[in-house]
């Protein structure tokens, strides 16, 4: 078993591994052209994250446009075109699925969920 600062390391630097399974990987923003570019655009092209080696220059060139982009229908229209050419790759497949579940006290006011999965302490209150 590895501790989390190896599996990071020997995933994103040393990329050494063939099919690391991971439970964090999420991207911090809800929009699906940035969760491409971080998790499936090749990495010589500009990709971050990329564990799972994908690469398809059709995909990379779409992020590239999108990102240069400010038109919402631009974006979108090559936002769908990317999930119809990853879709027929299936470059990631989930097994399993986690539930994120939240234990706290009825004194606690402003728990929300995100889509980065994180808490907003700014929201949170406690009764006295």
């Amino acid at each position: 078993m590895l501790s989390q600062s190896q599996m990071a390391s020997r995933r994103l630097v040393k990329r050494d591994l063939a099919l690391p399974l991971s439970d964090i990987d999420k991207a911090v923003a809800v929009d699906s052209v940035y969760a491409i570019n971080l998790f499936f655009m090749t990495r010589e092209k500009g990709g971050i994250v990329n564990t799972n080696y994908y690469s398809d220059p059709a995909v990379d060139e779409l992020v590239l446009a999108s990102r240069a982009s400010s038109s919402a229908d631009d974006r979108m229209a090559a936002a769908v075109r990317m999930q119809d050419l990853m879709a027929a790759d299936l470059p990631w497949v989930p097994i399993a699925e986690t539930k994120t579940q939240w234990a706290y006290s009825s004194k606690l006011h402003g728990m929300t969920w995100y889509p980065d999965n994180s808490v907003r302490w700014f929201d949170l209150s406690l009764d006295k």
